[in-house]
């Protein structure tokens, strides 16, 4: 991911708090933590409002184990179409950080 050399799963499933395991785009291995990852990408306004509610809820759902991951809400900078408030609204369950616009900042949480 991002030319990122860390060991990394895709797919990957966590135990949710209402028993059904809720599933994240990837969990990357950093130096010290692991990183659960969820990617939010579209050019549509309304699919990325909806993305954005969804990934809330994803995190919400592991509210038990969340403390064991560090936890990303990456979202597509390039379309301009996610809203402010669904990103302040992820930032309470997760890091959100833009892509490419913070490639930078990406790659420094998925190192650590």
């Amino acid at each position: 991911m991002v030319g990122l050399d860390r060991p990394y799963q895709t797919a990957v499933k966590v135990p949710g708090q209402f028993g059904k395991d809720v599933e994240f785009d990837f969990l990357i291995q950093g130096h010290r933590m692991r990183s659960l990852v969820q990617i939010l990408s579209t050019a549509n306004r309304f699919a990325a409002h909806n993305l954005s509610v969804e990934t809330f809820a994803r995190w919400s759902d592991i509210t038990p184990v969340r403390s064991q991951y560090q936890c990303l809400s990456v979202y597509d900078t390039t379309n301009d179409v996610f809203r402010e408030e669904d990103l302040k609204r992820l930032e309470v369950v997760s890091e959100v950080v833009g892509f490419p616009a913070e490639t930078d900042r990406l790659n420094l949480s998925l190192a650590a």
